[in-house]
């Protein structure tokens, strides 16, 4: 977004993909935001084993029009340009997240929040027969309770084009679960995996 140089080779930023000339981009408000992008699910016949597959984050960008009133409306599509650069993000994501951590952390976050969601819409607890008495309930183990940011600051950047000014804004993560957890296909080679796993299971263990 031309805030600071990609800390990758490849990664320009949108301001500089734009045409010389700028034209069409004055009534043009493009977005881009993270989401991840899985393959199906894979679970076993009784619903006690799963496998998260092809783990990734996935660049999207849509542009909002902006009317003769100043009214904004969505489009449901990119630009060439805004695409063009989602595209290549998504490309180098995986190179961006090495560079810096930050964008390895966002996917790790998108991981347990995919494993949780599962966990709670499959009752899986309850199916494996595991209490956590420590970590569920309030009373045994009081967690501070803080407000959830409903908001936060988008970031701004601009360029001159010729005679124009070109103007972008940008931020932003969203998550789907319920998309997600929706493609899932079932997996001969889970049921095999879990039984070798409870063959190394005992009732013998401790905490350090």
């Amino acid at each position: 977004m031309n805030f600071e140089p990609a800390p990758i080779k490849g990664l320009p930023s949108y301001l500089h993909l734009l045409d010389a000339s700028g034209r069409g981009l004055s009534a043009m408000l493009p977005r881009w935001w993270l989401a991840p992008e899985y393959q199906a699910l894979l679970r076993d016949a009784e619903g006690l084993s799963w496998e998260l597959r092809g783990s990734s984050v996935k660049v999207l960008a849509e542009e909002d029009f902006l009317g003769p009133a100043g009214q904004r409306a969505g489009t449901a599509k990119a630009g060439r340009a805004a695409a063009q650069w989602a595209d290549n993000m998504t490309r180098h994501y995986e190179q961006l997240a090495l560079a810096d951590p930050v964008f390895g952390q966002v996917r790790n976050c998108a991981d347990l929040a995919v494993v949780g969601a599962l966990i709670a819409h499959e009752n899986l607890l309850a199916k494996a027969g595991c209490e956590l008495p420590a970590m569920l309930d309030p009373t045994v183990l009081p967690t501070p309770r803080l407000p959830a940011p409903q908001q936060v600051p988008s970031k701004v950047s601009m360029l001159k084009k010729n005679d124009r000014w070109v103007i972008s804004a940008s931020g932003g993560v969203k998550i789907d679960l319920r998309t997600i957890l929706k493609k899932v296909e079932l997996a001969e080679k889970l049921e095999t995996v879990r039984k070798e796993a409870e063959l190394g299971v005992h009732d013998d263990w401790w905490w350090n």
